[in-house]
């Protein structure tokens, strides 16, 4: 499990360098290559759906912030994440509940 753990770290940092440089498939093949060592991690699952909203792939953006929300439903990023993608699909009032949830959340937790 460690070696697991330290080789999703590695490509999840890897795809943090290439999101800063808006390489974003780059950034989206290394986010995938850390969840192949560790699934179930909501950060990663969230970078690789802002990745996925950068490349306009809005369907693959909300499975992946609804994978992240299932993980932890107190993921303010996940939630804002899946709105931007619900908006782009003309998914309105979905988004604008993601978003009320977000802004509560946000207020709850003091974390956004």
């Amino acid at each position: 499990q460690g070696d697991h753990d330290a080789m999703s770290d590695y490509w999840h940092t890897e795809g943090n360098k290439f999101f800063k440089i808006k390489n974003f498939e780059k950034a989206y093949e290394c986010y995938s290559k850390s969840l192949g060592y560790v699934p179930e991690k909501a950060l990663i699952l969230s970078n690789r759906a802002l990745c996925q909203l950068r490349l306009k792939n809005y369907i693959d953006a909300e499975k992946d912030a609804s994978s992240a929300i299932a993980l932890d439903p107190n993921f303010v990023k996940a939630f804002h994440h899946r709105a931007l993608a619900r908006h782009a699909m003309f998914k309105v009032e979905e988004g604008i509940a993601d978003l009320q949830v977000c802004s509560e959340t946000a207020l709850l937790l003091n974390n956004f």
